[in-house]
């Protein structure tokens, strides 16, 4: 700041205004609070639409899991995939029924709350050849997306 003296009165002269106003800032908040609005909605349905893929993919990978261990012959015993409601869970179990397992020896692995998996009772896989006990339709849903998963005789899991 500078001081002029012009006789009668005293001028002060400000330097360069350099800042923003008020408006300016309250404009760029609001913007970035739009942006930011709209693209955690997004980000939110990708990933939860991304969580029926998750459960497609750990239910194929259980499938091909027991069956190998049933063609190896893994501990001497049949492999088997079923779901299990109680608690939202897919289980890759060693037995020949889920009901007379062997717990110890159980994969789980727990699905979201808001996914719902249908079609999934029991799946047992034969010793050498790996062929499945039955073919079911699966159907993986949650949040409008929604997967049908079928089993074909040779027990491989594929989208329809």
């Amino acid at each position: 700041m500078s001081k002029k003296n012009t006789g009668e009165m005293i001028q002060y002269q400000y330097g360069s205004q350099y800042g923003f106003t008020l408006i300016e800032v309250m404009l760029t908040m609001s913007i970035v609070a739009i942006i930011a609005g709209f693209s955690s909605l997004f980000y939110g349905r990708f990933v939860f639409s991304q969580e029926v893929s998750v459960v497609q993919d750990e239910l194929q990978g259980s499938f091909a899991k027991a069956q190998m261990y049933s063609m190896t012959g893994k501990d001497d015993a049949l492999w088997g995939v079923t779901f299990r409601v109680s608690d939202n869970s897919i289980v890759l179990f060693r037995g020949d029924t889920f009901a007379t397992r062997d717990e110890t020896r159980d994969e789980i692995y727990n699905v979201g709350s808001k996914i719902t998996v249908s079609g999934l009772d029991e799946i047992l896989f034969a010793r050498i050849t790996g062929r499945p006990d039955n073919t079911p339709t699966i159907t993986i849903s949650g949040n409008g997306t929604t997967d049908v998963l079928s089993v074909n005789a040779e027990g491989v899991l594929s989208l329809e």
